[in-house]
């Protein structure tokens, strides 16, 4: 639902100043309140508003920021006496002045706060008991068991504090780990305390700790346990102990720290919900659940409600520390563009909302799982896609056979007894239920379903024949809709009684569109035929016009598949052609509904209408203003056409006028949109079809499962698993997934034995011990990968030169090449016209990216096993290479389909260098360290001599501005924002 509450800073500034009237900063302190030397609730509220206040980075909110930080210094913790800890505020109030102050130094460099922000942290560590716990004051409360909530408090002041340079008492810091530790569940929540283990109530104390140990850079895996538990309970972030405001507000900044890429979905969950809480002056009224009233009625609903709304909105920018703000002084120094309203970086688009990424790209990723279309391809995953289960490979002819003979001795008798239809259906019907009495993906279970199938269909059975065949694609990797097609087929043509005709008929009418989508025309124009013959002889006149109805137009989409496949073979040699991206586009959105492919090619197409409207879908919207006009693009070029193709344009329009609906009712616009909505619902027809991820590609897997993986995902996605730009670069599709990273302790200690014993070259001695220890990874988003590296062609077609020393072949990878220089290949790249309107963007991969994509499943030393004489058909270096570069693509590829991840030349990472990088990373998504001196390589060259170097996990170093002819780079082509 989009609304006033997108995260941008133009749309945050109005709230802001509401925050200034509301809270009363302007007119002086004295207005917050008759109990304001004595109650705890000025400090906090003026501390969460004044962080949303800072959070709008804006300079003219200074003076009332300066009122609030003058506010919480000038009062209550003036009265701290480090001689005496149980002088002073409470924790909280300590806490609450600590966090807020420091947000104000590192956004200014006000230096003069650093005193008071030190005297706050020095008595929170005072204040923590010998076990590690705290309560509101110096005593530990609740029959000292204390709360975890205090603590949480202080963690994150002294994280904050230490970014402005101020000192952390590291020995109050680990006792209270050790209560946090004590505290927390096995799945990542943070409890009331040690004696209270548990999730209820956790949103506020696991995000605020959360986000502590990620600026504090310590314990960052359980930093992420929790972040993955606050995306797992997303939905219960107002369930916080103390406040419904603080759960949403640390919850937030929890998943920014340390479930980073998580933190658009949680915007997306919760920007309706907040929606419906904004007031006709925009501003938000209370939002919290039944839990937790009387805190946040305590402290002032309405300001918290703002200020947490505008602390959520400021999370993707990057600006407050506790939202992953790494630059001080950032508000002194903000650009005047940013003040005008600017896009921040990495804005999220709320849920349905819109398309497109900060920049005009195209939101591939959320598109494809909003309005997809539902492309129903009839590849077999591997795994039941109704349960996400594995599914069992068929039995081999031999143990078929044996079970076969099992299951004939058994049922001999029955078979001999069953003459009638009846007496057939019961029999196949009493041997499904055997088979799922039997162990689940066996050789029995399949030969009893099989059977069971045969009888039903020679009986002219289709419901029960269909049920078998439901059973064994559950079970087994089989292509169902297919074999339910081939199935229907036996029974129609035993079919004998006007019931079955009937059933035949029917069960045919549910099963053909899953094959015309999947392009199994032939096969499906078959069962419209025998299926409109079935319905006349059960004089099922209605069912029978309904075939022939399908029949004509299979017919055309037949037709129109061939003039598809004919434009893709041009696009292959002539990626730009107008008429080929027009054909090509036509078929993807009109006949697949598959928008993400087909947009993009629409663009690039010959028809004026078409290309308008797929240029402002591309280009995205901002407004629901231009939400409705990416509508009226679409309605427009419906104009003129008919049939199947006018609908489609039409429901295109309105998937974009559902998202402007709510934001322009009442104008004249709206009118308009209304009307046309209405007369969108007489197609009776869906304008999205979101579908549910696959699984994982978790390691180990072998080849079969990484080609299933992809296929899956690219099904998911709506993209192909091979995709080639408009420089004739190919790319293949890397799905999600996990794997181990590095190199074990005990492969260290080998490796190194090896190395001395065969005199390994160089430095190789040292980087085999920077590739431990081995951790786990997690890649949490799909990316497209280069087929092989970047070619001298390619680079001289996007760059203007080519650096090579190995000339001749435009084919050979390019090299010479310093991480600068492929830094702004990817960024020239996606700056081109064709691929930024297509909505491509390209970068570099990170290492643990290039090892996951290298690995493609395997834990051996290298993607085709541990033996190093597999070298020569899966590696040019220096025992076959002629002591030059080769063509790229000439050898085996992995199971991924990646040519040369061995071997040619270096390819260079996104990620800085680290020996103990390790040790520390996050196992999620890593990036490497933030700064360094040298950049990665994977990979091996043409002229290493060691094999050892050709390994997944291996990970040499140089400088960026490092350039050899062994050094070149493939790149990575993202999927969505």
């Amino acid at each position: 639902m989009p609304g006033r509450f997108l995260p941008s800073v133009q749309r945050r500034l109005p709230i802001a100043g509401l925050l200034v009237n509301g809270c009363s900063i302007t007119s002086g302190p004295t207005e917050l309140g008759p109990d304001i030397s004595a109650a705890i609730r000025p400090t906090i509220k003026l501390s969460y508003v004044g962080l949303a206040l800072l959070s709008a980075g804006d300079p003219q909110y200074l003076p009332a920021i300066q009122k609030a930080v003058g506010f919480v210094r000038n009062h209550r913790i003036t009265g701290i006496d480090l001689n005496d800890p149980t002088a002073g505020p409470k924790n909280w109030i300590a806490g609450a002045a600590a966090i807020f102050l420091s947000e104000y130094c590192l956004a200014t460099g006000d230096d003069s706060v650093l005193p008071d922000i030190q005297k706050c942290c020095d008595l929170l560590a005072k204040r923590v008991a010998p076990n590690g716990r705290m309560g509101h004051h110096c005593e530990i409360t609740y029959g000292g068991g204390g709360l975890t909530i205090v603590n949480v408090h202080a963690h994150l002041a002294w994280a904050l504090a230490d970014k402005c340079g101020c000192r952390v008492d590291l020995s109050a810091w680990n006792r209270s780990m050790g209560e946090i530790a004590k505290a927390m569940t096995d799945n990542g929540a943070v409890g009331y305390s040690s004696a209270a283990r548990g999730d209820n109530d956790a949103p506020a104390r696991t995000g605020g700790m959360a986000a502590a140990l990620v600026i504090g850079g310590q314990h960052l895996d359980t930093a992420n346990a929790m972040g993955r538990w606050l995306i797992l309970k997303n939905n219960r972030l107002t369930h916080a102990h103390t406040n419904c405001a603080m759960g949403l507000f640390f919850g937030t900044a929890g998943i920014k720290q340390a479930n980073p890429r998580q933190l658009q979905q949680h915007l997306q969950n919760w920007l309706p919900y907040l929606e419906l809480c904004r007031s006709a002056q925009g501003a938000a009224s209370y939002f919290g659940s039944k839990r937790n009233f009387g805190g946040d009625e305590y402290l002032g609903l309405a300001p918290l409600a703002n200020a947490t709304i505008a602390l959520m909105l400021a999370s993707p920018e990057d600006k407050l520390f506790l939202f992953g703000g790494k630059t001080k002084g950032w508000l002194t120094k903000a650009s005047a563009s940013e003040l005008a309203g600017a896009p921040a970086k990495s804005k999220p688009a709320p849920a349905a909302a819109k398309s497109d990424t900060a920049g005009g790209k195209v939101d591939v990723q959320s598109r494809t799982s909003q309005d997809a279309g539902g492309q129903n391809q009839m590849a077999a995953s591997g795994r039941n896609d109704a349960t996400g289960q594995k599914r069992a490979p068929v039995p081999d002819a031999a143990a078929q056979q044996t079970s076969q003979d099992m299951a004939r001795e058994i049922y001999r008798g029955r078979f001999q007894q069953a003459k009638t239809v009846a007496e057939k259906s019961a029999l196949a019907t009493e041997m499904i239920d055997a088979a799922l009495k039997v162990a689940d993906g066996s050789a029995d279970q399949y030969v009893l379903l099989k059977i069971a199938r045969d009888i039903a269909a020679g009986a002219g059975d289709a419901p029960t024949s269909l049920q078998a065949v439901g059973k064994m694609a559950e079970r087994f990797d089989l292509p169902g809709p297919k074999l339910a097609a081939e199935t229907l087929l036996t029974a129609a043509r035993n079919a004998t009684m006007t019931g079955q005709h009937q059933a035949v008929a029917e069960a045919m009418v549910s099963v053909v569109d899953t094959l015309a989508d999947a392009d199994e025309y032939d096969l499906a124009l078959s069962l419209c035929e025998l299926g409109r013959v079935s319905a006349q002889k059960a004089r099922q006149h209605a069912l029978a016009k309904e075939l022939t109805a399908k029949i004509d137009d299979f017919k055309k989409r037949q037709n129109t598949s061939q003039e598809y496949r004919e434009a893709a073979a041009v696009l292959d040699k002539i990626p730009a052609d107008p008429a080929a991206n027009l054909a090509a586009g036509r078929y993807l959105c009109f006949v697949k509904g598959d928008w993400a492919r087909g947009v993009p090619m629409l663009a690039l197409g010959s028809d004026a209408a078409l290309k308008d409207a797929a240029v402002k879908e591309l280009r995205g919207a901002n407004s629901a203003e231009e939400q409705a006009a990416i509508g009226d693009a679409w309605w427009d070029a419906a104009q003129g056409r008919d049939g199947a193709e006018r609908d489609a344009l039409r429901l295109r329009a309105g998937f974009w006028y559902r998202q402007a609906e709510h934001e322009l009712a009442g104008k004249v616009v709206g009118l308009k949109i209304k009307q046309r909505l209405e007369e969108l619902s007489k197609l009776g027809r869906q304008m999205s079809t979101p579908s549910k991820p696959p699984p994982p590609a978790i390691a180990p897997f072998d080849d079969k499962t990484a080609k299933q993986h992809q296929t899956a995902w690219a099904k998911h996605l709506n993209i192909p698993v091979v995709q080639t730009n408009s420089i004739n670069m190919k790319f293949t599709l890397i799905p999600p997934g996990e794997f181990d990273m590095g190199s074990s302790e005990q492969e260290i200690a080998q490796l190194l034995l090896e190395a001395q014993q065969q005199k390994a070259p160089g430095r190789y001695a040292q980087h085999v011990r920077n590739e431990g220890p081995k951790h786990r990874v997690r890649i949490t988003r799909a990316f497209c990968l280069g087929v092989a590296e970047v070619t001298q062609a390619q680079f001289q077609t996007i760059m203007g030169s080519n650096p090579a020393k190995f000339q001749g072949d435009s084919s050979r990878p390019v090299e010479q090449v310093t991480w600068q220089e492929a830094i702004e290949f990817c960024r020239r790249l996606s700056e081109s016209p064709q691929e930024k309107t297509a909505g491509a963007v390209y970068r570099l991969p990170t290492e643990a990216e290039w090892e996951f994509a290298c690995r493609a499943g395997t834990t051996a030393r290298y993607s085709f096993g541990d033996a190093a004489q597999g070298l020569g058909a899966n590696a040019w270096w220096s025992e076959n290479s002629q002591g030059q570069t080769a063509p790229v693509g000439r050898l085996r590829p992995n199971a991924w389909g990646l040519c040369d991840m061995h071997g040619n030349v270096w390819e260079w990472c996104s990620d800085w260098h680290a020996g103990n990088y390790y040790a520390g990373s996050a196992s999620d998504d890593p990036t490497g360290p933030e700064s360094g001196d040298s950049r990665l390589l994977r990979g091996g060259a043409w002229d290493s001599i060691y094999p050892g170097h050709f390994r997944c996990a291996y990970r040499p170093y140089a400088e960026p501005g490092a350039r050899a002819p062994n050094y070149g780079f493939r790149v990575v082509k993202a999927v969505g924002p």
